[in-house]
């Protein structure tokens, strides 16, 4: 979130057990719609849409990227 907010991390009172992406969609895992994203290759966030392609992958969470 910190390369899209202005406001300190600390004003967003997301639970600790809500503040990653992949854990909350591996909790609602049977209750999700089917899941697109996309990134340019000069984009500063490709190496972390890579990563969480492969974390999606290996938990067989079906998924295009």
């Amino acid at each position: 979130m910190r390369n899209f907010v202005e406001e300190p991390l600390d004003a967003y009172a997301a639970p600790a057990n809500d503040r990653s992406v992949l854990a909350t969609l591996l909790r609602n895992q049977s209750r999700l719609l089917p899941l697109r994203f996309d990134c340019g290759t000069d984009d500063p966030l490709l190496a972390a849409h890579r990563a969480f392609d492969s974390a999606l992958a290996a938990a067989a969470v079906p998924h295009q990227y």
